[in-house]
């Protein structure tokens, strides 16, 4: 398998330039190349007078302030790392594929694109490598305290992509850290990604892999009633389910009140009287706290009643 996971890059510098510019509506991708671009102008600038204020607090006696991120710019080429990192294997035979990716995509500019971009990568890789369907295994981005970011919408645009065939996702929500992007816990990641692994790419075919995963929401009342996927054993992980908000037809959302009743959730909270939306584990990080009886944890999930 290949793990083409890489800190700080954003997804489409991961695809070729050819299936970027074959869907117009990537087009972003290459706006925000140009708008980072433009930044970079005063990059020198900005870090001159970073490492001045470092000198001056240093002479002082006072802590180093804090900067912000400077990215490597050549990472942020779109199709730049898919060409030098990529490409170059493409000849070679495979098992399948392994993707930990998705924090620097979770920027408000461009997280609304994650939806679109991951399956593209999916059916780049796998034509470019010409071996049919093969499995493709992703990692969903973990829990980390990173606002103004919106880490809720690229975990769940990750769970929408596995409605691309022969694909499969580990949950990594509970091995977060609020204060650290990198959480230490690598076992778990690999473990779960494992299961996944044995099931799709070595024919498992009876192997468990999967935490609920969200499959309709049904009005029940005055509450609303969430139905779950692979959700045998459900249950919380503590004394109360954490991590369910529900909003009317404002579209303000509330904390609510959990429940789990067999392989459902019922979910509600006297604030919101006429519930018509629902979203679990949204927030960068989150206590969240849903499993199966395997255990797996439940994923981050977005939906409306129809």
């Amino acid at each position: 398998m290949i793990d083409s996971s890489w800190g700080g890059t954003p997804i489409d510098s991961w695809i070729s330039l050819d299936a970027l510019s074959a869907d117009a509506s990537l087009m972003p991708a290459f706006a925000a190349r140009a708008h980072f671009a433009d930044m970079q102008t005063h990059a020198g600038l900005i870090e001159s007078a970073e490492k001045t204020a470092d000198a001056d607090a240093a002479a002082h006696n006072r802590p180093k302030p804090s900067h912000p991120w400077h990215p490597d710019p050549v990472s942020w080429i779109p199709a730049g790392l898919y060409n030098g990192m990529v490409a170059p294997f493409t000849p070679y035979a495979i098992k399948g594929f392994l993707w930990y990716q998705g924090e620097t995509d979770s920027a408000l500019d461009r997280a609304g694109l994650y939806a679109k971009l991951l399956p593209t990568l999916i059916a780049d890789w796998r034509q470019q490598w010409r071996q049919g369907n093969l499995p493709f295994l992703f990692v969903q981005i973990s829990s980390f305290d990173s606002p103004p970011e919106n880490w809720g919408l690229i975990r769940d645009s990750q769970r929408r992509s596995l409605n691309v065939a022969n694909t499969g996702m580990a949950v990594t929500l509970d091995v977060g850290q609020r204060d650290n992007v990198h959480p230490p816990d690598k076992q778990t990641v690999g473990a779960r990604l494992a299961l996944a692994g044995r099931a799709l790419a070595y024919g498992e075919a009876d192997l468990a892999f999967n935490g609920p995963l969200f499959r309709q929401v049904t009005h029940r009342g005055g509450t609303l009633e969430i139905w779950f996927d692979h959700a045998e054993g459900l249950h919380s992980s503590g004394n109360d389910l954490e991590g369910f908000e529900v909003a009317g037809a404002d579209g303000h959302f509330i904390a609510a009140t959990a429940k789990v009743q067999g392989t459902s959730v019922v979910v509600s909270t006297p604030e919101v009287t006429e519930p018509v939306q629902v979203r679990y584990a949204w927030q960068n990080f989150t206590d969240a706290n849903l499993y199966n009886g395997v255990p797996l944890p439940a994923s981050t999930f977005s939906a409306q009643v129809p």
